[in-house]
């Protein structure tokens, strides 16, 4: 079984909240398997292998009535090798695509095979209900260095509680669309997703800053800066500070004391671009499908795009950044609002991109 390796990222930006709201941000997980949903009930499972990094098997379906599964199988792969598929069953591996599977055409080492077709899609589920393993087997070409594994192994263990489970968070028990427990019932029996909720971004002021860094809100001589970082006068160092709409200004400074070696822990101050002895800690709203442990403002690796109005958190579970946690906060001119959040609480090789969506809202 797995267990998550995120206890410093989780403790200090928003968790989940298990709820009881119809159409919660949740993460559980299933014996081998990992299972996700967000706020709109697009779900993902995973299966993923038992060393650190290999290789990894995820399933997504929109939360859509009409909505169609996807599966897709990333193995990490040297260039110009390949790698092909097979389940501990031999009568199974007629449902997998058959390899062998090239890696990509550049420096990335994550080779996909993607199997999106209807009929392929419920011949290899059916499969997976059935098997207790799939096997990904590395072949490297003549006088290249041996793929290190060359074989990962994905236990299928925990699959159909997985699958059961996004069956039941999307509604789908009992009709043509579920993955696990079919019945009769057409795909209009699902009811349609609830519509995310829309955060309004604050049009940026994008002329230059008149100075960088205003004496009254150096780490030194701020207060309220010593009091979010929580540390002594020398903890805080300057970062950068950023235009927000109209005249005001959001200061980030590094927490030294609160950082490590790939994670930075920043605070921030918003004040006006001529008063800045007026300088307050910017609210960051959490929706209630999320919360936060957090009382202060503490993000991880931030970085602020004045075009979108968002500030960007990314907080690594370890140094290769295939854990952990990424969010979205977009300013609507009063405060930070969370537009996304994503997570991974198990270090397994999967890519950011492939990290569960846990929590979306519509920008405008």
């Amino acid at each position: 079984m797995f267990r998550p390796a995120l206890p410093f990222a989780l403790a200090i930006i928003p968790a989940l909240l298990l709820s009881g709201a119809p159409a919660r941000a949740e993460i559980k997980n299933f014996r081998d398997f990992v299972a996700a949903c967000d706020n709109a009930r697009d779900c993902v499972a995973y299966g993923l292998g038992t060393d650190a990094v290999g290789a990894y098997l995820k399933i997504e379906r929109g939360g859509a009535p009409d909505a169609t599964p996807k599966i897709i199988i990333v193995a990490d792969l040297p260039n110009a090798s390949t790698f092909t598929l097979a389940f501990d069953d031999p009568a199974l591996n007629a449902a997998l695509p058959t390899g062998p599977h090239a890696g990509p055409a550049n420096d990335e080492n994550n080779a996909r095979v993607t199997v999106d077709k209807p009929e392929a899609v419920a011949a290899l589920l059916e499969a997976l209900r059935k098997a207790k393993m799939l096997r990904v087997t590395r072949q490297d070409p003549p006088g290249a260095p041996k793929s290190d594994p060359v074989e990962s192994e994905l236990s299928m263990a925990g699959a159909v509680a997985a699958l059961l489970w996004i069956d039941e968070r999307q509604q789908r028990l009992g009709t043509t669309t579920a993955l696990v427990r079919r019945g009769d019932k057409p795909a209009s029996a699902v009811p349609a997703p609830p519509a995310l909720p829309a955060v309004v971004a604050a049009k940026i002021n994008t002329a230059p800053l008149t100075q960088e860094v205003p004496k009254a809100l150096d780490p030194k001589h701020s207060a309220k800066m010593r009091k979010l970082c929580g540390a002594d006068e020398d903890d805080a160092e300057f970062s950068e500070a950023s235009r927000l709409d109209g005249k005001r200004v959001l200061y980030s400074y590094v927490c030294r004391s609160l950082s490590g070696a790939y994670n930075f822990t920043h605070v921030f101050l918003v004040a006006p671009e001529d008063a800045p002895q007026s300088a307050r800690a910017p609210d960051f709203i959490v929706p209630p499908e999320l919360k936060n442990e957090e009382k202060k403002p503490i993000m991880i690796n931030p970085g602020f795009d004045t075009e979108t109005a968002t500030l960007s958190t990314f907080a690594k579970g370890r140094g290769p950044g295939d854990c952990g946690t990424e969010a979205g906060w977009t300013w609507d001119g009063k405060a930070f609002r969370v537009t996304l959040y994503r997570s991974m609480p198990y270090c397994r090789g999967v890519t950011l991109d492939d990290w569960p969506v846990l929590y979306r809202a519509a920008r405008r």
